[in-house]
């Protein structure tokens, strides 16, 4: 009986002890401690940390610092603008407002964003740019999959044909007679039309194409799939970095524009949010995009402060889009871009 009560009191002890929680600081040391002893009796080649030299650690200190610098460039006039847009009529004028907004008030943007010439050219660019964006995306993958595929027929001739487009085009006359020609004029579709087929982005994402290996789309044939189902279900999500980056800078492309649209459209319920800007920003009180009620209450914000909430509206959803494909911006860029 005193041997079985002493055997019973160790399990007792020994369950407390496993009871008691380990620190999370010893677990993690004991847990990679684990590891290292593990994969060294597996003969696995453990990389050491190396050790950077003082050449090194400069060269990255520097490059930090004039990344830094360069996103400070980039940043600050947004931050001035968006002062300015929030600030009140007198800090404005008085030159008082830098980075910081002084006399915080949103007059200036609650007035744009009632303003109907506004709304209307916001949609207006959300339609184009939306619409341009969708079909030049559709019209790069369906142009660039075929190039990719070495028994195309006629591909070198296709190839040359777009690497001479993107070296020698026409100027802006023979462009607008041709639009005019078409009946183009005064139509966004005349904005939509021409920006379908960019030779860059096509030889971009046939590149990428072409980095897939063979062996994938011809074991799905040999499955029985044909070429819209290797291109759905296959290629294209190896490729959607590219897409990713593809769809953003199109669609950046779009929003900015500003030279095609002042040729093309001339009345003001055809106008895009880059052609309203640019009359407002240079006869905005004179202009008919504003009626006599909103003249009047015009007079009484500073010009500096009405550009500013109009510039500053104006950048905001491409500020929202960018974040959200950023990741994929880099990847995109140089997937395919090497070959071997």
């Amino acid at each position: 009986k005193v041997s079985q009560l002493k055997m019973r009191s160790d399990e007792m002890a020994g369950d407390a002890k496993r009871r008691v929680p380990i620190p999370p600081g010893r677990a993690l040391v004991k847990r990679k401690f684990h590891n290292w002893r593990r994969r060294q009796m597996e003969g696995e080649t453990i990389p050491r940390k190396v050790k950077r030299s003082k050449q090194d650690t400069m060269v990255v200190g520097v490059s930090y610092v004039a990344v830094t610098l360069f996103a400070l460039i980039c940043l600050l006039p947004l931050i001035n603008l968006f002062a300015k847009a929030v600030s009140s009529e007198e800090m404005v004028l008085s030159g008082k407002v830098g980075f910081w907004p002084k006399n915080f008030q949103i007059e200036s943007i609650l007035f744009i964003l009632k303003q109907d010439s506004f709304q209307r050219s916001f949609l207006n660019s959300v339609f184009v740019t939306g619409v341009t964006t969708a079909l030049t995306v559709v019209v790069t993958v369906c142009a660039s999959y075929p190039l990719s595929i070495r028994k195309f027929r006629g591909r070198r001739v296709i190839q040359f044909m777009l690497t001479f487009t993107m070296i020698f085009n026409g100027s802006a006359i023979p462009w607008y007679i041709l639009m005019r020609n078409l009946n183009l004029v005064e139509s966004h579709w005349g904005l939509i039309l021409p920006a379908l087929v960019i030779p860059y982005w096509i030889i971009i994402l046939r590149s990428g194409f072409e980095s897939i290996p063979e062996s994938i789309a011809e074991s799905a044939r040999m499955d029985g799939a044909s070429h819209f189902q290797i291109l759905m279900f296959i290629e294209l999500p190896l490729v959607k970095a590219q897409i990713a980056t593809m769809t953003l800078m199109c669609a950046v492309d779009s929003w900015n524009a500003y030279f095609e649209p002042m040729l093309l459209l001339h009345r003001r319920e055809k106008f895009t949010l880059q052609v309203y800007l640019q009359i407002m920003l240079t006869q905005f009180a004179q202009s008919n995009l504003v009626n006599a009620t909103q003249a009047k209450q015009l007079m009484n914000q500073a010009p500096i402060t009405m550009q500013g909430a109009a510039v500053f509206l104006s950048i905001l959803p491409i500020l929202f889009l960018y974040p959200i494909l950023q990741k994929y911006f880099v990847q995109g860029m140089t997937l395919g871009a090497v070959k071997g």
